[in-house]
């Protein structure tokens, strides 16, 4: 199947205040259904949140109440038509117990 100028959305997941653990928790088990070049994590709970991509190491921060967004093509080196993170790729979610509100993983893919 050719790749098309268009786009769609993986599903969105979140992980709920009341169920942080203090340890890393996947936002989804089976990691991005799509190879993805567009993801944005918004934080609306009442606590900072850190990000991993191998469940043991901090990679980047989300702090309560603001957004993270990271464009994959603005990373693209100039050899390359497109960089993406992979299909299957887990992304995971670290706050301290006892939150409010939601934190939320939404990811755009090409079509």
């Amino acid at each position: 199947m050719a790749v098309k100028n268009s786009l769609n959305a993986i599903t969105l997941q979140a992980i709920n205040g009341g169920d942080f653990t203090g340890s890393y928790q996947l936002f989804d088990a089976s990691g991005l259904g799509e190879s993805c070049f567009y993801i944005k994590i918004i934080n609306d709970s009442d606590k900072d949140a850190l990000i991993s991509y191998d469940g043991t190491t901090d990679h980047d921060v989300v702090i309560n109440g603001s957004t993270w967004e990271f464009n994959t093509q603005q990373g693209s080196q100039p050899t390359n038509s497109k960089c993406l993170f992979k299909k299957g790729q887990k992304i995971y979610l670290k706050a301290v117990v006892g939150g409010t509100g939601t934190v939320y993983l939404s990811a755009y893919y090409q079509v």
